[in-house]
């Protein structure tokens, strides 16, 4: 990267309808779609762009309430088929969830998995799906996943 053209940002999308706070992000592979996971309201939120990593073609599609899931929300990943989304609670633990149809977050459900972990804000897997790592104030760490039978 040699410059940032825009600052101030080129482009700004207002999230506060519906979530005011966002924390985590993740976009998918091909660019048309994102979630967003807040502290204010609670929600996974979803936005589809009509070009591809254009923010200017964003409009809002769907959220999902996460409030009986815990609280403090900090970071979400979803795995690149789209079926597997995941979110951190209260820096702790990792909840997971189900999409039946890739990237719509109106088909989405609780496995009713969730691990926790020591610390962690921030969360990435390996390609592969068997290392976790997360990462909170000073330190990162990896975790080695075995995945459900």
């Amino acid at each position: 990267m040699s410059s940032i053209t825009g600052a101030p940002p080129s482009i700004l999308l207002n999230t506060v309808a519906y979530e005011p706070y966002p924390r985590g992000m993740c976009f998918s592979p091909d660019g048309k779609e994102f979630f967003i996971i807040g502290a204010n309201l609670d929600r996974i939120v979803q936005y589809k762009l009509t070009a591809k990593w254009d923010l200017s073609t964003a409009t809002y599609h769907a959220y999902f309430d996460i409030s009986s899931y815990g609280t403090n929300f900090y970071d979400l990943y979803v795995q690149a088929d789209g079926k597997k989304l995941y979110i951190t609670v209260s820096t702790t633990e990792l909840k997971e969830f189900e999409m039946t149809t890739a990237w719509d977050l109106d088909t989405i459900e609780s496995t009713g998995r969730s691990l926790p972990f020591d610390t962690g804000q921030a969360i990435q897997f390996s390609p592969n799906g068997t290392k976790l790592y997360t990462a909170y104030a000073s330190k990162i760490n990896q975790y080695n996943i075995k995945k459900p039978e």
